[in-house]
């Protein structure tokens, strides 16, 4: 089987399917062949094209055009067009899940590194205080006590996730209601004086009784029932 395609000028292209023996087309000027892989496993198409008439006919690759004829070939796919204008932007997507909440932040050059609001009775107020304090020991300076129990003054210990640099320690109420009987023209309110000391010194904490791991120390000396009171970690 061979296939024509041959060109005429001034006429329109007329495709001719011509059958037969391999001898008919002898002495047709061009070499002859069973027109097999057509096109070739890389899609390109061989032809002759002869370079009187424009007659096009169609090879199989490695074929010889003879003389008077042209070799010519083309893709099967033709080239690559140029990319198409961009696509309008799609609708936003739906929000994604909260992720987990990070691990507490260094302190910041001079800032706080964490605070506390502990009770008269030793407890933490974690409501009320940073994530950096991590717990609080209550406990009797050791030498206060005696008195049948009457004496001594509680120290608290704290224990944070890092060594601070300072302390500040203050008494959250020290307003109290006078003794005795109210007299007129006297007041019927007045303010505890508390003895306060803090220490970020850790032999200072182990000498006022606390464990080796403390971080800081406050006492406040209102008496062995304590007193409720904030402190401030930098």
């Amino acid at each position: 089987m061979t296939l024509h395609w041959r060109f005429r000028r001034g006429r329109t292209l007329v495709v001719l399917l011509v059958m037969g023996f391999a001898a008919i087309a002898a002495g047709a000027g061009y070499a002859t062949t069973q027109l097999t892989g057509i096109p070739d496993a890389q899609g390109v198409f061989h032809a002759c094209v002869n370079n009187a008439s424009g007659e096009v006919r169609l090879t199989a690759r490695g074929d010889t055009c003879l003389t008077a004829w042209s070799s010519v070939s083309w893709s099967q796919t033709g080239p690559q067009g140029p990319a198409g204008p961009r696509g309008e932007q799609g609708a936003s997507g739906p929000p994604g899940q909260p992720g987990p909440q990070g691990p507490p932040g260094a302190a910041g050059a001079g800032g706080s590194l964490g605070f506390a609001h502990v009770s008269a009775d030793g407890t933490l107020d974690t409501s009320r205080s940073s994530s950096s304090v991590l717990a609080v020991t209550r406990t009797l300076v050791p030498g206060s006590t005696g008195c049948g129990g009457l004496c001594g003054f509680p120290v608290y210990c704290f224990d944070l996730n890092a060594q601070p640099k300072g302390i500040f320690a203050t008494v959250e109420n020290s307003v109290v209601d006078s003794p005795g009987p109210p007299m007129p023209g006297f007041p019927t309110k007045g303010i505890l004086l508390v003895g306060v000391n803090a220490t970020v010194q850790q032999n200072v904490a182990a000498d006022w009784g606390c464990p080796a791991t403390t971080k800081a120390a406050v006492i406040m000396a209102a008496g062995t029932a304590g007193a409720p009171f904030f402190a401030e970690f930098n």
